[in-house]
């Protein structure tokens, strides 16, 4: 299901419009992508949101979505045998910086409880990964050899 939003200009152009510049700040930014031309509305380039359910549902759907794409990867590394160590490493470096990302950018418009249960998903992902790359790093083939037995 999709939606879209349109934002329709106002007719009266000479209304003045008084914001709090304070409230503003702590809004969370959002930078739309649309590609699509509307012909009677405003082309949005940076918007601030400032409803703090909104805001919260917006940032934990964004957090969903990249941690869902790094469990179907990291899903994928792990049943194939024929992974590289150095390809394990780079996705274990990706998860620490995603989650860097979620206590420092997303720490302030989440609650503890959803963030506490994120850290402890990708705590479960980083696992998973180094006990990849040790077997990856310890794994020796071993071949028999047999001679005549007497």
């Amino acid at each position: 299901m999709t939606r879209n939003y349109i934002l329709i200009q106002n007719k009266y152009e000479n209304c003045p419009v008084k914001l709090n510049a304070k409230k503003l700040k702590n809004g969370y930014q959002v930078h739309p992508k649309n590609q699509e031309e509307i012909k009677d509305g405003v082309e949005v380039s940076q918007m601030t949101i400032n409803s703090k359910n909104f805001v919260e549902h917006i940032v934990k759907k964004k957090v969903s979505r990249k941690l869902e794409g790094y469990i179907q990867y990291i899903m994928s590394l792990v049943d194939d045998d024929e992974t590289s160590g150095d390809l394990l490493g780079f996705v274990l470096n990706d998860v620490t910086r995603f989650r860097a990302v979620v206590m420092n950018k997303y720490r302030q418009y989440l609650d503890q409880h959803y963030i506490d249960l994120l850290l402890k998903k990708l705590d479960l992902l980083e696992h998973e990964l180094k006990v990849k790359s040790y077997y990856m790093s310890n794994v020796q083939e071993y071949t028999e050899t047999k001679g005549k037995s007497r």
